[in-house]
């Protein structure tokens, strides 16, 4: 399956790799509706972080298994998306 052609200024997603990419985006929207509806018990820290793809897979996930095994037992929820996070 092709997803991408290579060009002179970088790569553009082939009509297979637009379905994957709508798909996957629906997948992960249906994920995140469904897992916030998840009640935290009393005392767990939940920590939410927003992050674009490049940086989620080569900085932040080598340090999710530390984040998460932290004493004091916090929950991480994190977002990887290539829109602009709304900081308000």
């Amino acid at each position: 399956l092709k997803v991408f052609e290579r060009n002179a200024r970088g790569v553009t997603l082939t009509i297979e790799g637009n379905r994957l990419h709508l798909r996957t985006t629906e997948a992960f929207a249906l994920i995140s509706v469904n897992s916030d509806r998840w009640v935290e018990p009393r005392g767990t820290a939940v920590v939410r972080l927003a992050s674009i793809p490049s940086v989620s897979g080569l900085w932040l996930m080598p340090r999710m298994a530390a984040l998460e095994n932290h004493p004091t037992k916090l929950r991480i929820v994190l977002d990887v998306d290539n829109r602009q996070a709304d900081l308000a």
